[in-house]
């Protein structure tokens, strides 16, 4: 059974421009049902409860796991997820609206053995100071566990060979034909002797051989054409928002997922183009990062 941790807040008091951290409001924590116990080769979804306050500027979560222990990515809330050298992230340029949000990471546990630590925090900033919420590391044992099934987890989709199928040659009866064969019944014991003749017609049989043309069985899997459009999000509202303030910067939409409306600015085929219009944006005093579309949908 899981051991539900309960993080509380870290104090730490320093002006920002020191680049040191302040303590955050009363209250403030950070929440993750992180199991005491992780069996190897196992798959666990975390669940993480933020309580920031009022504070819906920019924030950031960070995991640190051990070797051999994966993170994807789960219910992000519309943040910005990213996985590397063993630390998880998700970044907002604008933090959830609520003062308490539920957010989700999938935790994927390799060949791991013996006593391990993770640790989380949650950043963000108040007024003019940034904030952090904190603890000591969370201290987890693995145990043993039953490697998945490496064969199936990592089939391809393998277009079928081609099949030619040859129709058999039917078989042709051939039928000997019968020698006519002559019969003479024995004289019936009467006056008059009348011999029968039963003569038997030579057949032969030929079954016709049905036309049947070889057909080559091609089964290919249509590859998807996968349209894919990089675009810098510049905010996100709970209710639709004016155009207004965004008519001087281009090509700008809206999109609404899960009831959330978010302000995308431009379409571009690459990222190193996305990024340059980001920095143009900047000036003009829209903060943003850059998101993938394919196919008009959100990539995770």
């Amino acid at each position: 059974m899981g051991l539900f941790r309960k993080i509380s807040l870290f104090a730490l008091c320093f002006p920002l421009l020191t680049s040191c951290y302040s303590q955050g409001s009363g209250g403030n924590s950070i929440d993750a049902n992180i199991p005491d116990k992780l069996a190897a080769y196992s798959t666990h979804t975390i669940e993480i409860t933020i309580k920031k306050g009022s504070n819906s500027s920019f924030s950031k979560y960070q995991l640190d796991v051990p070797a051999n222990v994966t993170i994807k990515e789960g219910i992000s809330k519309d943040g910005n997820f990213s996985f590397e050298k063993q630390q998880a992230k998700l970044v907002w340029v604008e933090s959830p609206k609520t003062d308490e949000f539920t957010i989700t990471m999938i935790m994927e546990v390799g060949n791991a053995t013996g006593q391990v630590m993770f640790e989380h925090r949650y950043f963000y900033i108040d007024g003019e100071s940034r904030k952090e919420i904190s603890d000591g590391p969370m201290h987890v044992e693995f145990t043993p566990g039953t490697p998945r099934d490496k064969t199936i987890a990592e089939t391809k989709l393998i277009e079928p060979a081609k099949t030619n199928t040859v129709a058999s040659t039917p078989t042709v009866a051939n039928t000997t034909p019968t020698t006519a064969i002559t019969k003479t019944e024995e004289p019936k014991k009467v006056n008059i002797t009348i011999p029968v003749s039963k003569t038997i017609t030579p057949t032969s049989t030929v079954v016709p051989v049905a036309a049947i043309t070889p057909t080559n069985s091609s089964n290919t899997t249509p590859q998807s054409i996968e349209i894919k459009e990089y675009k810098v999000q510049i905010g996100s509202f709970g209710a639709k928002p004016s155009m207004a303030k965004y008519s001087n910067i281009g090509k700008v939409t809206i999109v609404e997922e899960a009831g959330v409306f978010k302000i995308l600015a431009g379409s571009f085929p690459t990222k190193e183009e996305a990024i340059k219009k980001m920095e143009e944006l900047k000036t003009q005093g829209h903060q943003g990062f850059v998101v993938l579309y394919i196919n008009g949908v959100k990539a995770k």
